[in-house]
Order: C-alpha cells, then structure tokens, then sequence
C-alpha cells in the first residue's frame, strides 16, 4: 500500500464515522462542521493532494448520504439535492482551498527563517543543525569531515566605498561559489556578516584541500574581474574521525580563523581537529 495512502487512511476511516452518524440522525441535524475538520487536518499534515482526495472523497460521501436519507422530503431528491450539494461542494473545496494557500505561506515564512535572505544558504542555527546531523552520519560510517570557514576581507570598505549593493553581490557570488563546489551532502551556511562555512562530507584530507584551492582560485578570479578591493581568507579543519559535537568543530575552525586571520588579508590556513 503506498505511503500516502496509509498516511490518510486514518481520516479515511474518521470521514466513514462521520457519514454513518450523519446518515443515522437524518436530515434534521447538520453535521457540515464535522466534515470540514478532517479536510482542514489532512491537507496541513498531509499536503494539498492529500487534501484534494479527500474532499472529493467526502464530496460523494455526502451525496451518497443524501441519497440514502429516507426522512429526506420526496420533493428535495430532485434538482434541489443537487443544490444543495453542489453548495456544500464549494464550501469543501474552499476550505481545502484556504488551507492549502495558508500552509504555502507558512512553508515560505518557515524558509526565509532557515535561510539567508540574501544568499539563500542556510543560517547559522541550522548550519549547526545540519552539522550535527553530517558529523552523526560520518561517525556511524567512519568516513571523514572537512570544514571550512571563508572571510570577506575588505567588504565594508567596498559597502562603504561602492554601496551596499555592490558588497551584496561580492556575498552572492562567494555563495554561488560554494554551491558549485558542494557536494550533495554537503552543508553551507552563512555563520556571519562576512563569514560562510562549508561542511563537506566524505572527503579526505587532500580531497578538501582541493577543493578549497578551487574554491579560492574561482573568487579571485571573479573579484579580479569586477575589480572589488577583497580578498577571501581560509580556514580549513579536516577530521577523522568526525567530532561528536557541532558546535566543537565549529568553534575550533573559528579560534582557528581569529587566530589566522588577524591583521592578515587573504590567509589561508589548514589544521587536523584533535578532539
């Protein structure tokens, strides 16, 4: 049985109770109340297609409801129930329809939290978060870690020089560098206002040195040609086997980048994390 389907199973079942109680107290009491809850609870749950089934679902029930109502008035079977369910109908859809457009908002607001506005990589909190789950999985495994920190040196002289703009587009191009050298498990997070990290998994020590020499030629290269007045400073810490804590390795690589980079423009420096 597919995924989705057990997953709405459950209000599958709760929607069958409420057309049996609605058939047995007949016409004379609403219950539209009692089908639009599960409606509004599978579609925020589930999702709008998960939702969408099941309106059409309780759609037909009530009609089959309807039908089968013998205290109904022989002169409401006709175009009138067709009416009236054609109206209750709408008031389904509307409602799946409302939730779904209220989830999406919800679902955005939730990703501008989890994501630089400006760069869309991931924010600090869950950098760190995704950090720990990586380091989690290289520990299980055996496999290797890399983290490196890069710094923007010289960016409030451009903000303050050239603009704001412009020093916001030194920022997305060091962001669309990192994402043409990440892996797809690997993690990149703005961790300042000019500092991003690149968690990279399953590379060895010379694999991530690599990497970050790529990652370094690609910047000045473009800083060459936009002629901006930065350089990048690297701190790379590579780890087998990965720590157990985060927020450690993190730390490390930014005692390790204060410590580097400290009246230096353009340092590039490498350590092993020893636990």
């Amino acid at each position: 049985m597919p995924l989705s389907l057990v997953s709405l199973l459950p209000y599958i079942v709760v929607t069958l109770g409420i057309g049996v109680f609605d058939w047995s107290t007949g016409s004379g009491l609403s219950v539209l109340s009692f089908y639009v809850i599960p409606i509004m609870i599978a579609t925020w749950r589930l999702g709008g297609a998960a939702g969408l089934a099941l309106t059409g679902l309780i759609a037909l029930q009530w009609m089959a409801v309807m039908l089968l109502d013998a205290t109904r008035p022989d002169d409401l079977r006709g175009w009138w129930l067709i009416w009236n369910w054609l109206q209750r109908v709408g008031i389904f859809f509307a409602v799946w329809f409302l939730v779904v457009q209220i989830r999406a908002v919800r679902f955005r607001q939730l990703r501008l939290l989890s994501s630089d506005p400006l760069t869309g990589v991931d924010t600090r909190q869950v950098f760190l978060r995704n950090v720990g789950t990586s380091l989690a999985s290289a520990r299980q495994s055996g496999q290797p870690v890399a983290l490196l920190l890069i710094d923007v040196d010289g960016l409030r002289r451009v903000n303050a020089r050239q603009g704001q703009q412009r020093g916001d587009l030194v920022l997305l191009n060091l962001a669309r560098t990192l994402w043409s050298q990440a892996g797809a498990t690997d993690s990149i997070g703005r961790l300042g206002g000019d500092q991003f990290g690149l968690l990279m998994t399953n590379v060895d020590q010379p694999g991530a040195l690599a990497r970050v020499a790529a990652i370094r030629q690609n910047l000045a290269q473009a800083q060459a040609s936009q002629n901006d007045p930065v350089t990048f400073s690297t701190a790379l810490i590579t780890a087998l086997p990965a720590p157990a804590v985060a927020e450690d390795l993190v730390q490390r690589a930014e005692e390790i980048a204060f410590e580097s980079f400290a009246g230096a423009s353009g340092a590039s420096v490498h350590r092993v994390f020893e636990g």
